[in-house]
Formats: C-alpha cells, structure tokens, sequence
C-alpha cells in the first residue's frame, strides 16, 4: 500500500484578511488620482476672487469603489448672500434667467458693455480655464432691477471625471494585482 503525505507549507490567510490586503492595495493605487481631481478643480479656480476648496475620500467596499471629491466648508462671498460653494455649483451647472434686486443699496452698480460683452475666466466648451473675466467697453450702470439672461454650466465637475476615467479603471486594476501579488 502506497504511503501519502500532507505537508502544510504556509496557511492560507482568512478571506477577512485577504480581503483588507487587495482593498488596502486598491486605496493606495487610487490615492493619485483622487488628489488629481482636487488639483484639477483647484486649476480651475485659480484666477477668481472667491475660490472654493475640496477634500477626497476613498471608498473600497465589496459593491463599490468610489473616490468621493466634495466641496469643504463654504466661506462667505464678500457682498453676496452666497458662498463659495454655491458659487462653484452655479458656474458649474449653469443658471435659468432671473431677476436680479437691489437689497442693500437703493441701485445694482456694475460694469456693463452689452450683450457678449463679458468674457469669462472659465471656458464653457471644453470645461477649462484661462479666460480673463473681462468685460469689453465697459461702463458703470446703475440700475434699481436687472433681468439676468442666464447661461449654461461650465460643467467642470463632467469634464475633469471624464479625464480621470480611464486613470481610475487603471488604479483598479493595478491595486487589485498588486493585492493578490500580496497574498502569495
């Protein structure tokens, strides 16, 4: 009768373990590209006056990875009932026309050349940055009401995720191998 042995050279880790070692791999391989995106939106608003701020977090659980980039703490705008925050998600997303009252002051003051006068710091179509933020032959109007044409959104937030995409699929994919190369 033939003899048969079992030799245990090294136990397997727990599937708790292995499980905290690829999703700790995984994070890691993220972390550039979640401070990419904060770098990328602070790109944007480097030139403004009122500029807001972002933080990351990463998220690796069994149904979803996500790399979560959200505004911080709003700061006042300076002679504004906004802050900072709703400043960027205006931009951002656009505005319907409306109207716009005095409230402090008996007049609106502002500087105005017409219409397609105002060139934006930020670029609508690609979503980037750069402009001047400039009105052309500008003069001071004061007024009690104006109605506010509007305008479409930058879409920012679009533009730098669709960048970030295929960095994102990548670091998955590398943080997963590197993850399992830790297991053997």
């Amino acid at each position: 009768m033939a003899k048969t042995e079992f030799k245990l050279i090294r136990k397997p880790k727990t599937p708790k373990v292995q499980y905290r070692i690829i999703r700790g791999e995984v994070a890691k391989k993220l972390e550039p590209i979640a401070k990419a995106g904060v770098v990328a939106r602070r790109r944007v608003v480097a030139n403004w006056k009122n500029k807001p701020d972002w933080q990351y977090r990463i998220k690796v659980k069994p149904e979803s990875i996500r790399v979560i980039i959200a505004l911080t703490r709003p700061k006042p705008v300076k002679d504004s009932n906004i802050n900072t925050n709703t400043l960027w998600e205006f931009i951002d997303k656009g505005t319907k026309p409306h109207p716009i009252r005095a409230k402090r002051k008996p007049f609106l003051r502002f500087k105005s050349g017409g219409k397609g006068s105002y060139q934006a710091k930020t670029g609508a179509k690609p979503a980037r940055y750069g402009g001047p933020g400039t009105v052309s032959n500008a003069q001071w109007v004061s007024k009690k009401e104006v109605n506010h044409p509007g305008f479409s959104g930058r879409e920012f937030e679009k533009a730098i995720n669709k960048d970030l995409r295929p960095k994102f699929n990548n670091a998955i994919d590398s943080g997963y191998r590197a993850g399992f190369k830790k297991l053997k």
